[in-house]
């Protein structure tokens, strides 16, 4: 019903994981972000400010706002949701180069030169495994989230003309595209650096 999708989307407008993670992105970036007030926050670049952000053009300001009834009340503010084109991209630049898919660890003891093939054997087990539970959580998610949306246009079309077919097709079309993508997601290891400190006269033999 109407109602339940209202409920739905107030629920996910409350959720603050999309806030987190662009505050994460923006100190990331070299953007520095300034509260104006509880749901609005001016964007600036720094003197760290990467140039591949592309969404401060010609490094200029940007004010924008998580809130969807800020933004409504407020049509010069940018509203980031998901589905933003910025947080895409962010999203994007991050899985799609060595940025955002690198991992640290640290071990201590005896070393052995059998250790790391093993480890990376174990390793590829593990996220094997990992990877099949993360998409499934993903898919989930993208289902009910752009599920929601196409239902609630499609209830906002019949009494609101300004709703076109169109919009819907596209989301439609989007999210089996997306299904499609995320099914086929894998985990690439692009390298493996191994750094060994102590005594090194093993390494010589």
């Amino acid at each position: 019903t109407a109602d339940k999708i209202v409920t739905q989307i107030r629920d996910m407008d409350k959720n603050r994981e999309l806030k987190f993670f662009m505050m994460e992105v923006f100190e990331y970036f070299g953007i520095d972000v300034e509260p104006v007030d509880e749901h609005i926050y001016h964007l600036k670049p720094t003197l760290r400010f990467n140039e591949e952000f592309c969404w401060l053009h010609d490094g200029g300001d940007l004010t924008v706002t998580f809130d969807r009834s800020t933004a409504v009340a407020r049509e010069d503010l940018t509203f980031l949701s998901w589905d933003h084109p910025m947080v895409i991209g962010s999203i994007e630049m991050l899985l799609g180069t060595e940025k955002g898919n690198c991992a640290f660890a640290a071990i201590e003891y005896e070393y052995d030169q059998s250790i790391i093939p093993e480890m990376l054997k174990k390793n590829r087990l593990l996220a094997k495994k990992e990877t099949e539970s993360l998409v499934k959580k993903c898919l989930e998610k993208m289902t009910k989230q752009l599920g929601h949306e196409i239902s609630r246009l499609r209830v906002l079309s019949e009494i609101n003309p300004n709703i076109r077919k169109e919009e819907i097709e596209f989301l439609v079309n989007e999210k089996k595209v997306l299904y499609d993508y995320i099914s086929r997601s894998r985990l690439r290891l692009d390298a493996v650096r191994v750094i060994i400190s102590g005594n090194l006269g093993f390494a010589q033999k």
